[in-house]
């Protein structure tokens, strides 16, 4: 059976996926699993493909629709997703080209970690880090809509924003919050 999956690194409790294909999503999803005995949830990918399964559950709770079906765990909201749009064209890895991919475990830490270099079908490259890296702090000294109007809050996870900072960061850089 032919996996994507490397166990090379497996006595320095690391799971790494050297190159990706959709045909192989839930594999690494179920086997990159992160949990903590009360919450779980598949390790998939930030941006949607098809086929893929998407999970977050919760120990302790379950869902029946009526007496004739199978009580399951059911699925909480889906906290990974991200839609990414770059130069216009929509985030996915099964158009342009990889240059570079790698996504690993690190059992010990319970650190998921993911590295792409990648070029847009327009001939951008762009290199996401996902979450290894860290960049420093971010003030936000402005928030702006995708029509440049300022606004107090992003009001849902997919909005399209433009943010004015403070300090200079390099292009493609990921921004998150620090708490």
């Amino acid at each position: 059976m032919r996996t994507l999956m490397d166990y090379s690194r497996a006595r320095d409790w690391i799971l790494a996926e050297k190159e990706f294909d959709s045909r192989y999503l839930g594999k690494c999803e179920s086997v990159m699993c992160l949990g903590n005995g009360y919450m779980c949830i598949r390790s998939a990918t930030e941006e949607q493909y098809l086929g893929e399964k998407r999970g977050f559950f919760v120990a302790g709770t379950f869902n029946k629709f009526d007496e004739n079906e199978v009580t399951e765990l059911p699925n909480a909201a889906d906290v990974i997703q991200i839609h990414m749009e770059i130069g216009g064209e929509i985030f996915s890895l099964e158009k342009g080209k990889v240059k570079d991919y790698c996504r690993q475990l690190n059992l010990k830490t319970g650190e998921l970690c993911r590295k792409v270099r990648w070029v847009s079908p327009a001939g951008d490259e762009v290199e996401i880090l996902a979450p290894g890296k860290k960049f420093g702090t971010l003030k936000v000294s402005e928030l702006l809509n995708g029509n440049g109007e300022p606004i107090e809050s992003a009001n849902h996870a997919m909005m399209k924003l433009i943010i004015s900072c403070e300090n200079e960061y390099p292009p493609n850089s990921i921004i998150r919050i620090k708490k």
